[in-house]
C-alpha cells in the first residue's frame, strides 16, 4: 500500500474520532480553522522572513538563523493548511522552538548532509569537518613588497 492511501486513511479515522467526541460541525469547522490558520502562516512568515532578512542585510549581520527556521515555518504552514488533525498536529510540533533547534542539530551532524555539502560546496565548512587551525606565522604575514627607507636614500 502505498504511504500516502495510509496517511489518508489515518486522517479520516483521526477526524471520525475527533467528530465523535465534539460534533461533526465542530470538527469541521476545526478543519476549516486549521486550513485558515495555515494559509495566514504561510503569508505572515513570508512578510516576517523579508522583512528580517532586509534588516540584517542592510547592518551586515549573517542571515543564517532566519534562513534555518524559515523551512520549518513553510512546512508547518503548509501542513496546517492541508485538511486534517494529524498533519495539524505535526505542523503545531514544527513550530516549537525547541524542536527545530533539534531537528537542525541532528541534520547538521548528520553524515549524509556533511558528505552534500562536501561534495556540492566545497569551500563550506561543516560541523563534522575540522577546521583548519592557524598557526602563528599564518595570523602575522602579509604578503606584499617593501623596502627599508635606509636602502632608498643610498641610491
Amino acid at each position: 500500500m502505498p504511504v500516502a492511501f495510509i496517511f489518508l486513511v489515518l486522517e479520516i479515522l483521526a477526524f471520525a474520532l475527533v467528530a465523535s467526541v465534539i460534533g461533526w460541525g465542530w470538527a469541521l469547522l476545526l478543519i476549516i480553522a486549521g486550513s485558515m490558520a495555515g494559509l495566514m502562516l504561510l503569508r505572515v512568515s513570508n512578510l516576517q522572513m523579508a522583512e528580517k532578512l532586509r534588516q540584517k542585510m542592510a547592518t551586515g549581520k549573517p542571515v543564517d538563523d532566519e534562513m534555518r527556521e524559515f523551512p520549518f515555518r513553510m512546512i508547518a504552514g503548509f501542513l496546517l493548511f492541508m485538511p486534517g488533525f494529524i498533519t495539524d498536529a505535526i505542523a503545531m510540533i514544527c513550530l516549537i522552538p525547541e524542536v527545530r533547534r533539534a531537528v537542525l542539530r541532528h541534520i547538521l551532524r548528520s553524515r549524509h548532509f556533511s558528505q552534500h555539502m562536501h561534495r556540492h560546496y566545497p569551500g563550506a565548512n561543516t560541523p563534522n569537518q575540522q577546521k583548519p587551525k592557524a598557526t602563528r606565522n599564518d595570523s602575522r604575514t602579509i604578503e606584499g613588497e617593501y623596502w627599508k627607507d635606509d636602502d632608498k636614500k643610498s641610491k
